[in-house]
Formats: C-alpha cells, sequence, structure tokens
C-alpha cells in the first residue's frame, strides 16, 4: 500500500467515526498530492468530491445545517462523472435525508472507489 493509499484509508477511518471535518482535512491533504503527481492528476477531482461529501456531512452533524447539506452534495456531483452509482446516491439526498443509511452507503462506495483511483 503506498503513501497516497494510506492517507485515502485514515480519511475514510475518521468519516466512520464521524469525524467528518478531519476526515476532509486528510483528504485535503491527499488532494493537493495528487494534483502534483503526473500519474493521478487526472484522477484528483474524484478525491475533491469526497472531501465535498465529508463536508456536508460536517454540516449536517456538526452544524445542523439541512440547507448547507444539501447545497454542497448538489454541487459534489460534477466530480463523479464516472461513478453513476454516487450520483444515484446524491441525487436521493435532495429529496431524503435518511443520514444514516446515506452514511454507510457512502462509507462502502468510497473504500470500493480506492482500487479505482491508485
Amino acid at each position: 500500500m503506498n503513501d497516497l493509499s494510506v492517507s485515502f484509508r485514515s480519511g475514510l477511518s475518521l468519516f466512520k467515526k464521524y469525524r467528518f471535518w478531519e476526515a476532509h482535512e486528510k483528504w485535503e491533504e491527499l488532494w493537493n498530492k495528487m494534483k502534483l503527481d503526473n500519474r493521478l492528476h487526472h484522477k484528483s477531482d474524484i478525491i475533491k468530491g469526497i472531501i465535498q461529501i465529508s463536508a456536508a456531512f460536517h454540516k449536517l452533524y456538526n452544524q445542523k445545517n439541512i440547507y448547507g447539506f444539501k447545497k454542497i452534495i448538489l454541487n459534489s456531483k460534477k466530480y463523479f462523472q464516472n461513478y453513476p452509482q454516487i450520483v444515484k446516491y446524491l441525487n436521493s439526498f435532495y429529496y431524503d435525508i435518511d443520514v444514516m443509511k446515506y452514511q454507510r452507503v457512502f462509507e462502502d462506495l468510497i473504500e470500493s472507489m480506492e482500487t479505482d483511483i491508485f
């Protein structure tokens, strides 16, 4: 497992522990490294989308800001053009906020994306 993959997993571990802002920060470090890596630069948008999802959950859980949550979720769709299964769930958030269900879904989806990213 390379350093970038370790950073990715570290962010996911924080996300699973409801430490959304810390996950956001960890993934932002990863995103900045990926932008500088010629082999991974084209995949850095995926990490940007994951950062946005984490920020959205922070808005909802920590700030109790449903409007901010929905706004960030809808904005994050553009980063997942190659992941229609994620866009499907992002669309669902607008109508139904069963946060616990979606958090588990995102944990699984984000984890499964690792092999596509690295």
